[in-house]
């Protein structure tokens, strides 16, 4: 069962690779927000029928008011605040700057382990959180170049992208911590399509609230389905196999995985398109290779 969590967590990072790169196309010309509400909702759907198979609805009931409050926040950090932020550093740093940097998260959800849950940590596992977020800072040094920061304001906006990263991991981190805690007690399939209607109650009428917003929903229909696409592989596909990582795995492993979504970007690049492969990321792919092993080692000696 827990060589099944840890294939689930890397199942996760895929998918969240492959609609990182659908997001950057479908997103190009849309608010962050309403880029957000086009790709949830299709994911919602999805959810929402997988719920109704699994009968899932009637568990509503057993939920408690602790349950309600982890549900919330973890969408507001996840959704409203973290994958906004998210999709804010795409359109300013791009993809592969953009990923590495969003991708140290299990950083910060070690130290929120240790310092607020007292949880034990194997000395090894931080080792390979380390190793995992070397390896892609690594790919992402390696990774996209188009982006030219020669004037003031490329570099400005080189910095508030980098910056929106950063606090996009210190959000996704946040809001892990609180749905592993209720992943404990309530079905991962009614957690996923509860934290999805929260967001899309939030930022629906934020994106309708401004012209740009409103804009957005006027997209042509091969960008609704590349960002609808994008949506279902993450935050179905990609959830389900996180959540199931979580529940076999535990937290820290399974957050150490699930962030190597920087090295299956590169892996893309270099067999689908062609990109060069430099030192930079077959180090990178070291690393993050090492941070796999590591993890494997340490849960066998838990």
């Amino acid at each position: 069962m827990m060589l099944l969590g840890l294939t689930a967590a890397v199942i996760a990072a895929f998918c969240w690779a492959v609609s990182a790169a659908l997001y950057k196309k479908g997103a190009a010309n849309v608010s962050p927000i309403t880029a957000n509400v086009l790709r949830s909702t299709p994911a919602l759907a999805t959810l929402a029928v997988i719920g109704l198979f699994l009968n899932v609805y009637p568990l509503t009931y057993l939920l408690t008011l602790s349950d309600m409050w982890l549900i919330l926040g973890s969408s507001l950090f996840a959704f409203v605040i973290g994958d906004v932020l998210y999709f804010i550093s795409l359109q300013r740093i791009g993809i592969s700057r953009a990923t590495p940097l969003t991708a140290i998260y299990p950083i910060f959800v070690v130290v929120l382990q240790f310092v607020f849950l007292h949880e034990v940590v194997h000395a090894l596992m931080i080792l390979a959180a380390f190793s995992a977020v070397i390896g892609v800072i690594l790919l992402g040094s390696q990774l996209d170049s188009s982006i030219s920061v020669d004037s003031k304001v490329a570099q400005r906006a080189l910095w508030l992208g980098a910056a929106a990263a950063l606090a996009t991991a210190i959000s996704w981190s946040i809001s892990i911590i609180m749905l592993s805690e209720v992943l404990e007690t309530a079905h991962l399939i009614l957690v996923a399509i509860l934290r999805l209607v929260i967001a899309l109650v939030v930022l629906t009428p934020l994106a309708l609230g401004t012209k740009k917003g409103r804009d957005g929903f006027r997209i042509s229909r091969r960008a609704w389905w590349i960002l609808g696409a994008g949506g279902i592989i993450a935050l179905a596909a990609g959830y389900i196999a996180f959540t199931v990582g979580l529940l076999l795995a535990g937290t820290t492993p399974a957050t150490i995985l699930s962030s190597l979504t920087p090295l299956f970007a590169a892996i893309i690049g270099w067999r689908g398109l062609q990109e060069k492969v430099g030192w930079r990321t077959l180090a990178g792919i070291i690393a993050c290779v090492l941070g796999i092993m590591l993890t494997a080692i340490a849960v066998s000696l838990v």
